[in-house]
């Protein structure tokens, strides 16, 4: 296998292997801590296709959330101490939970299917969205379409729980994407188009283990955050700490002084837009390359003459 394909393959899932020690462990009844569920909640329970523990998350999360606010604590101690304490459960057992639903899809076949996706990534960004049921159900039947051709084909059925099946109910699958994109940017073509990189900004560069990528691009959003409130609100730094203005506030902002609610939204708005489009266009593949290649670049051995020169010198 060349560089380049060594490259795009990895390229495909940054985490290829991790789940198969944690698999490993949870076969012998033993919880493995998982940061990406610990700060991702429900949004990494629907990444991963368990919606039922999902929802189940958000009404515990409502629950406790009502819970701290009927004991009269601040509104960023309740979202503190209420996400704290809800995000505890899928760190320490999300890779269990996890564990069994693998184990039941590899049992039906779901890693036969070709065109299978292990994750849904546009749920996403649906998570808070009215509309989120109805695409876990679409999702659903999509996936048991799938199903049902692949076992119609004949293909032999695997059921066993090696690495291989493993890895492919688990992985995502976007090896040929970034073989695909990575090849435009070395031809020299500007545009290489990445639409999870532009919904998922920050989170994807953190999936993606450029770390230091993702928190710029963080960084950049709660600056557009920051402008605005303090457009709609100024002197009022108190609620930046409120983590978003309630709507009263914002209504009273409108009514009050309309021009800066609208000036500040609209700086707001084009300094999100500006990064995602950047994103999506080709900053993203390209960084995601740099990365690749950088970390795939042989290492220089260690010149033996320094070694006998301080021989000789002692």
């Amino acid at each position: 296998m060349t560089d380049k394909n060594k490259i795009a393959e990895s390229a495909g899932d940054p985490f290829a292997g991790y789940y198969v020690s944690a698999f490993a462990e949870a076969e012998k009844g033993k919880n493995t801590w998982n940061w990406a569920a610990f700060f991702g909640g429900v949004y990494w329970l629907h990444f991963r296709k368990m919606y039922m523990f999902a929802w189940l998350y958000m009404f515990l999360l409502a629950f406790l959330f009502f819970a701290f606010k009927v004991c009269h604590f601040s509104y960023p101690i309740c979202v503190f101490m209420t996400l704290l304490i809800v995000n505890i459960y899928p760190g320490f057992f999300g890779n269990k939970i996890y564990y069994r639903r693998v184990k039941k899809n590899i049992k039906a076949g779901y890693h036969l299917c070709d065109k299978y996706n292990p994750v849904s990534p546009w749920l996403l960004y649906l998570t808070c969205n009215i509309l989120n049921p109805v695409a876990a159900f679409v999702t659903w039947l999509h996936d048991k379409r799938l199903l049902r051709k692949t076992l119609e084909s004949g293909v032999p059925l695997d059921c066993d729980l090696t690495e291989k099946n493993i890895n492919a109910a688990v992985l995502i699958r976007s090896a040929d994407y970034y073989a695909r994109e990575f090849k435009k940017i070395e031809n020299g073509k500007i545009i290489s188009l990445n639409w999870a990189a532009c919904f998922g900004n920050s989170c994807w560069f953190i999936y993606r283990k450029m770390y230091l990528y993702g928190f710029l691009f963080w960084l950049s959003d709660a600056a557009a955050y920051f402008i605005f409130v303090s457009k709609v609100l100024p002197g009022k730094l108190w609620s930046v700490l409120n983590l978003l203005p309630t709507k009263a506030i914002l209504a009273e902002s409108v009514r009050s002084s309309p021009l800066d609610f609208w000036i500040g939204l609209g700086i707001m708005s084009a300094i999100m837009l500006a990064t995602r489009l950047a994103l999506l266009s080709g900053a993203a593949n390209r960084l995601y390359y740099l990365r690749l290649t950088k970390s795939a670049a042989p290492v220089k051995p260690m010149r033996q003459t320094s070694l006998k020169s301080t021989k000789k010198s002692h």
